[in-house]
């Protein structure tokens, strides 16, 4: 992604840490559950 859309340096970096956290805790992260679950739900 960071060479096909030609990003400098600090965007990059900030490409890269995502990546890297979503990576690292994707056991974590049940989006589609969460959908299903009616969340996020919106603040009363």
């Amino acid at each position: 992604m960071v060479r096909s859309h030609g990003l400098d340096a600090t965007a990059a970096r900030s490409v890269e840490r995502a990546a890297r956290y979503l990576v690292k805790n994707t056991r974590l992260l049940h989006y589609d559950q969460a959908l299903a679950d009616g969340l996020p739900s919106r603040p009363a």
